[in-house]
């Protein structure tokens, strides 16, 4: 059982905020507002030096959501641009420069939650995958088809999207190319495209 305390409550605009998410996503969307949750997504591996965070950031985001489909950050996209509410992407945070720290609050993704890891295509030898998939779990899903990754991240808990997010370079790169050259097909949300 987990008792609120006071100190654990949604600050009045995170609440009003939420009120105003939920009507454009689904009952089943996680969405995290307590404010001792969302001070885990101020940082990654690397921590913000508390002066500069003082002085230049809002490094907590104001919500948090957890999607487990593209038309759940479609509707997420579409209502933050509505809004002007700065949105940062986040995978499993394993990378420590500050990729998916939030400088202006706002919401974050967290795609950690979103790992689905499809069937190789035996015919395209491609796999599909969500951005919180596991390159771990994806080189368990390749290794049964008889295949395996060309390029690598230098950690294998690190999530798709997060890596390709931060650059996708690692181990391979130098002989066998950028992850660039591995990926098929990316789905990208914009705010006036959609999917």
């Amino acid at each position: 059982v987990h008792l609120q305390s006071p100190t654990d409550r949604p600050e009045p605009h995170v609440e009003e905020l939420l009120g105003r998410l939920r009507q454009v996503l689904p009952a089943a969307v996680g969405v995290i507002d307590r404010p001792e949750v969302r001070r885990l997504y101020a940082r990654d591996l690397g921590e913000v030096p508390a002066y500069l965070e003082r002085l230049l950031l809002q490094t907590t985001p104001d919500l948090v959501v957890q999607p487990r489909s593209a038309e759940d950050v479609e509707r997420t996209v579409r209502f933050a641009d509505r809004e002007g509410i700065p949105i940062v992407p986040r995978g499993v945070a394993s990378w420590g420069f500050g990729g998916c720290v939030p400088t202006r609050g706002g919401i974050v993704f967290d795609f950690s939650t979103w790992q689905d890891v499809g069937e190789v295509d035996a015919a395209s030898g491609t796999l599909e995958v969500a951005p919180g998939a596991r390159w771990g779990e994806i080189e368990r899903v390749l290794s049964k088809a008889g295949l395996t990754l060309g390029v690598y991240p230098s950690n294998r808990f690190a999530s798709a999207g997060g890596w390709i997010a931060t650059g996708g370079y690692g181990l391979m790169s130098g002989s066998n190319g950028h992850v660039r050259d591995w990926v098929a097909e990316i789905t990208v949300v914009t705010p006036a495209h959609g999917l």
